[in-house]
């Protein structure tokens, strides 16, 4: 039996069963992917490994984040810039559990953060980075090309 006490009635109401169960069945298969991807990394280089596990850190659960490369180097520890790029480029590229975008402000047009997704490719722009980034040009989501507003 539920204990009701745990949520309010309003609590209640706003909860849908097909809404928990998709929920559910998101996480379910992202902690399957990232499982594989992590059994994957964990046969990287050391740089390569910590850099997927900051990103890991800052995923959503369709595998997406968009961390600065400062705050990737204060959590992995690793003080060259081409040493993190390198780092990237192994998970992305020998390994094929990483894929990478680079970011332009909706803002100003500067260049912003890349934009990463763990086990798949960049699909979308999750709703988080959609409203304040857009993919540039020269890179396509589904044979589409966006352009930078």
């Amino acid at each position: 039996m539920d204990d009701i006490r745990s949520t309010s009635k309003s609590q209640r109401k706003r909860r849908n069963p097909a809404d928990s169960v998709s929920d559910k069945e998101k996480r379910e298969a992202w902690a399957k992917t990232l499982r594989r991807c992590e059994a994957i990394a964990t046969k990287a280089s050391g740089g390569a490994c910590k850099v997927f596990l900051a990103l890991k850190f800052h995923a959503d659960t369709d595998g997406y984040c968009w961390p600065l490369i400062s705050t990737l180097r204060r959590r992995t520890g690793i003080k060259k810039r081409d040493t993190l790029s390198r780092a990237c480029r192994e998970l992305e590229n020998r390994l094929g559990v990483l894929d990478r975008a680079k970011l332009v402000s909706r803002k100003n047009g500067a260049r912003g953060p890349n934009l990463y997704r763990i086990g798949g490719k960049i699909e979308s722009l999750p709703s988080g980075a959609a409203s304040r980034f857009v993919l540039p040009a020269n890179h396509s989501i589904e044979g589409e090309k966006l352009e930078a507003t």
